[in-house]
């Protein structure tokens, strides 16, 4: 999993891809725990998702923050392209694996129906 600056993140959400968004902070306990979870997401959902980190530290993001409703650290924020209903998901706090690759695979399969229509 790549660790981006928020300058990087507009950079790869102006794709059009799928993008898993992880807000870790190195102090958290919980953000050390799920790290690696989200390095096993991005592993198996490379072809078809953008897996990133931002650090919560970082000055700005409390103006990413605001933009996506993350409340809490560690936080998920999923964005997709694909999802005209709600194309931004977030999860607050450490998620179960499980729960995080449910989510992505309801985008790709959003995904994979829109390229099936096209």
């Amino acid at each position: 999993m790549k660790r981006v600056d928020l300058r990087e993140l507009d950079t790869l959400l102006s794709d059009d891809r799928i993008v898993f968004i992880a807000c870790l902070a190195h102090w958290s306990p919980e953000s050390r725990m799920v790290e690696p979870v989200f390095d096993e997401l991005a592993c198996e959902f490379a072809a078809d998702v953008t897996v990133v980190a931002v650090d919560t530290d970082a000055p700005q993001f409390v103006t990413f923050a605001k933009r996506w409703h993350v409340t809490w650290v560690p936080s998920a924020v999923l964005i997709n392209p694909y999802d005209d209903e709600q194309p931004t998901r977030t999860w607050d706090g450490a998620q179960p694996k499980t729960e995080l690759r449910h989510g992505l695979d309801s985008a790709c399969a959003m995904k994979d129906r829109r390229a099936s229509v096209t």
